[in-house]
């Protein structure tokens, strides 16, 4: 019994160790905890020089053509916490580019604050158009070290310039449909495409017929041309005159880069000609003798005929004068010319040819040859006719005032 008693008195001893153990454990932990966290906070409170840098490029002119120089900007902001040392390493460019000549080292940059340089280059003649590659490799130094690299994208474009060389025709006439055949030429090396061709006629007078005034083009390659046909009808009731064509090109250059472009061509609208040469009245003309001949020239064309002349080509017919200048004939409008005729021709009918010159509102020269007939009547018929008797009553009556005249003088002086 007495050892029983020992026994469990032992074993409430080793309890009380153990549990006096785990707590001088569990004390010993939450101290070191405690420490690891203050040397956490100590850390974090503490400065650290970190180096951080902002590099940017920037690519003048931003499409550069072969045969011409270029220049790349480096701009570097210091970001950190602490002055910073820079040195280039290297800058290349993608073949066949070239590049200047430029310094490695550059001077310390202060926090916050920002230091730029600017590199050479040039582009070959024989260069093709695309993207081309520049690098810059540089180190940043504090207390430590940490490199750079950075990239940028230089266009190369060799000039692709779309522009209309050709439109024909040049003219157009009221009321008429025409295809007008439009030229465009790409005077650059490059292809380009995604090509939208359109022109406007501002007065509508010139306007597209069976479709828009829109055309779409794939591709036109480098040095090639294309022409672009569009049918158009003028309006009936357009006036002679000069009108003006609003084009715009749209593009896409071998590099992704649009282009746009708007540009002017003229166009005549001609109205058309219709001289009409008739005989108004003639006096009666007999050989060996002369008589009058009106003639009247209209002009039943819808275009204006200016610097008109009339001239008498030879023929049977003689005229005193030969050439005579009428000026302007407007359109729906007429002049009458009289002529002096003199004959030696026989009885019968005999064209008398006329030649009639003219210019265009534009100054372009016509020249057409009419004719009207006269009529050359014997001398009996000259004399037995109306005209004959007309000229001897005329002539009686004449001879009667002149003697009547003379009768009442004489009466008079025997008074």
């Amino acid at each position: 019994m007495r050892k029983t008693r020992l026994r469990n008195l032992n074993s409430r001893e080793d309890e009380q160790k153990g549990h006096s153990k785990e707590i001088a454990e569990i004390t010993h932990s939450l101290y070191f905890k405690t420490l690891i966290s203050f040397l956490i906070i100590f850390i974090t409170i503490s400065p650290i020089h970190a180096i951080n840098l902002d590099i940017k490029t920037e690519i003048t002119p931003s499409t550069v053509s072969p045969g011409n120089d270029g220049f790349i900007k480096f701009t570097i902001s210091n970001l950190g916490s602490a002055t910073t040392d820079i040195t280039i390493g290297s800058i290349t460019l993608d073949s066949p580019l070239v590049l200047g000549n430029y310094t490695k080292s550059i001077s310390s940059v202060d926090v916050g604050k920002t230091t730029s340089f600017i590199v050479k280059f040039s582009v070959p003649s024989s260069a093709t158009s695309g993207f081309y590659t520049t690098q810059i490799k540089l180190t940043a130094c504090e207390t430590t070290c940490k490199d750079y690299i950075q990239s940028a994208i230089i266009t190369v474009q060799s000039p692709s310039i779309l522009e209309i060389i050709s439109v024909r025709p040049v003219s157009l006439n009221p009321g008429e449909n025409s295809t007008l055949r439009f030229v465009l030429s790409n005077r650059g090396e490059s292809d380009v495409s995604n090509i939208v061709f359109s022109w406007n006629d501002p007065t509508n007078t010139i306007i597209p017929l069976g479709s828009d005034n829109r055309k779409f083009i794939s591709f036109i390659k480098g040095n090639a041309q294309q022409e672009i046909p569009i049918d158009v009808v003028v309006s009936p009731n357009a006036e002679s005159g000069l009108y003006p064509l609003t084009i715009r090109i749209s593009y896409t250059e071998k590099t992704g880069v649009q282009q746009n472009s708007t540009s002017t061509t003229g166009l005549f609208v001609k109205g058309d000609y219709n001289l009409i040469l008739s005989l108004e009245s003639q006096d009666p003309i007999a050989q060996g003798t002369s008589g009058s001949v009106t003639v009247r020239l209209a002009n039943a064309g819808t275009s204006d005929a200016e610097f008109l002349v009339i001239k008498i080509l030879p023929s049977e017919l003689i005229a005193s004068s030969s050439v005579v200048y009428v000026g302007k004939l407007s359109s729906d409008d007429y002049d009458t010319q009289r002529f002096q005729i003199t004959t030696n021709a026989a009885k019968g009918v005999y064209p008398l040819k006329l030649q009639i010159d003219y210019k265009d509102p534009y100054g372009q020269s016509y020249s057409e040859i009419q004719s009207v007939d006269v009529a050359v009547s014997s001398k009996d018929e000259v004399r037995s006719g109306p005209g004959y008797l007309l000229y001897i009553i005329v002539f009686f009556i004449i001879v009667v005032i002149f003697l009547a005249l003379d009768f009442r003088r004489r009466r008079r002086k025997k008074k």
